[in-house]
């Protein structure tokens, strides 16, 4: 479909917030979707199926009904929208339940730098530790630990992900799930420890 002129991100946005219009986030959805869904899947590849992922889209599309006049028509929908599907994949992945969506739980209006990966440089000491935890779970870890370390570092750490989603996908009992999860975090932090050990110890003798 051809873009004629005023049928801009912004004005659909606009209709949606204005007349209720469900053509206008029709086509926001035809435009916008399909690279928000790509987005996702490679982000989440190790976390989440793809029903989910679409599960976070329809999510996101229901926020955009709810919430379109928290937009800001002077920066651009599609990172906007973008980052209220990332939110639905991670509450997803944390296994929160559908909410009402007459209130989102960011203001997607608050100023945020157009690159959602923009984050605080991390200390010397925290990217260490980070590259450390990386280097475990790729090279040390194999089969389903290793998909649940992943899965809980998407969610946002230990033990973040949910345990009946990590059941379901990978057909494990909830006993061997929270069984592999212990001895997976017990093993990651003993290893770091000695790591840091022997860098520390290194350190000392130049």
């Amino acid at each position: 479909m051809g873009d004629t002129p005023g049928d801009d991100d912004a004005t659909l946005v606009r209709r949606i917030a204005e007349e209720r219009d469900e053509r206008a986030l029709a086509e926001l959805l035809e435009r916008h979707a399909p690279k928000v869904t790509g987005d996702l899947r490679h982000r989440f590849r190790h976390q989440l199926q793809h029903p989910d992922i679409d599960e976070a889209v329809n999510r996101a599309a229901m926020k955009l009904w709810k919430n379109a006049h928290r937009f800001n028509g002077a920066k651009p929908f599609g990172p906007w929208f973008l980052r209220i599907a990332l939110r639905a994949a991670l509450d997803i992945l944390k296994g929160e339940k559908r909410k009402p969506t007459s209130e989102l739980e960011f203001d997607p209006a608050d100023p945020e730098p157009d690159n959602i990966d923009d984050e605080p440089e991390p200390s010397p000491r925290t990217a260490w530790y980070m590259e450390q935890l990386e280097r475990i779970i790729e090279y040390e870890l194999k089969g389903f630990s290793q998909a649940l370390a992943r899965a809980d570092m998407a969610a946002g750490g230990p033990g973040a992900a949910d345990t009946q989603l990590l059941m379901r996908q990978y057909n494990k009992s909830k006993n061997v799930v929270q069984a592999t999860r212990s001895k997976v975090w017990k093993k990651i932090r003993e290893t770091i420890l000695e790591r840091e050990a022997l860098r520390d110890h290194a350190k000392g003798n130049q």
